[in-house]
């Protein structure tokens, strides 16, 4: 069981957090303490001008439905703990869309200052980062979903298959190998196989992550806020956001993100992500399960016929023979 005594982040009244507002010594470094495996974990530090305080940004990768380990979200709600030590105010970012992310907070919600048990949330769509959701809610710190719609994603996808029937062919010999590969390996997999597909799927999704997280550091900064921001993603495109964050978060970005063209561009680029396109999987379903399937029932048939023709009436002759035989 997850429970609430893994953190007492809601008992804390820690300082605000510059004595030691660097878990980390420069823009970027992987967290872990040594002698211990690390877990997908990377920081990214904004420095402070002017008026503006000093924030950062902590990207964790948890594998699907893991809990304990490397990887895990007890990891995740160890770093969580670190973080709030130092920054009691701050905020939880999540890389899933808004509907998912109401849904877990309505069905799980904290009873009794408990978290969560595991094996309740073994099954669960989602269900690794429903502990680091109910910490939050128990620190009563807002949390936000950056992730794309469902519907969204699945648009895109198929739109890119259906400009690219190379990739839909070769979705037949991968799609049977697919289970053997999750979480970090399932990326490469599918980059491998399907690279204009999967860049869509896994790239474009990190791409829109990244930049709502930057959207939220951005409106932050303009309020005064620094601090402290963690955002929970999957372990498939841990690496590709971490990589887009990188991008965004270099010295030359964070002079331009207070020009309001900077921002503008963002929401921009935002906006043609969640631009829904026209969805194409019921004619490629249709034309790469459906026709094929016709043109199998079309063979067995003419195979039947063959077999009437060729076999059942010869038999039926060779006995009408022998009874004409046997009169005569």
């Amino acid at each position: 069981m997850l429970q609430l005594a893994l953190r007492s982040v809601s008992a804390r009244c820690g300082s605000s957090g510059r004595g030691e507002a660097c878990l980390l010594a420069g823009r970027r470094r992987s967290l872990g303490q040594p002698g211990r495996p690390r877990f997908a974990t990377t920081a990214f530090t904004v420095k402070g001008s002017g008026s503006s305080p000093e924030q950062t940004l902590f990207v964790v990768g948890l594998n699907r439905g893991k809990f304990f380990g490397q990887d895990g979200a007890e990891e995740g709600l160890k770093l969580l703990e670190r973080v709030a030590d130092h920054h009691p105010e701050y905020n939880l970012l999540f890389g899933i869309n808004a509907k998912e992310l109401d849904s877990l907070e309505e069905n799980y919600k904290v009873k009794g200052g408990r978290l969560t048990p595991s094996r309740d949330l073994a099954l669960v769509e989602n269900g690794e980062v429903v502990p680091i959701m109910q910490a939050g809610v128990v620190d009563k710190r807002p949390r936000e979903a950056l992730g794309r719609a469902l519907k969204t994603t699945q648009g895109h996808v198929a739109w890119r298959l259906w400009r690219n029937p190379r990739e839909a062919i070769r979705l037949y010999r991968a799609f049977w190998k697919r289970k053997g590969h999750e979480d970090a390996a399932r990326f490469r997999f599918w980059s491998e196989h399907l690279p204009m597909a999967s860049h869509v799927y896994f790239g474009e999704t990190s791409e829109l992550i990244a930049i709502r997280a930057i959207e939220h550091l951005m409106a932050e900064r303009h309020k005064g806020r620094g601090g402290a921001t963690v955002l929970t993603v999957r372990n498939e495109v841990f690496s590709s956001v971490a990589e887009r964050c990188g991008h965004y978060l270099t010295e030359e970005m964070v002079e331009a993100s207070a020009s309001p063209n900077f921002s503008k561009e963002l929401q921009q680029n935002a906006s043609a992500l969640t631009k829904d396109v026209p969805d194409m999987t019921p004619l490629l379903v249709l034309i790469y399960c459906g026709f094929p399937l016709l043109v199998l029932h079309q063979v067995c048939l003419f195979c039947e016929y063959l077999y009437v023709r060729g076999v059942v009436e010869q038999s039926n002759g060779q006995e009408y023979d022998l009874v004409t035989g046997n009169r005569e």
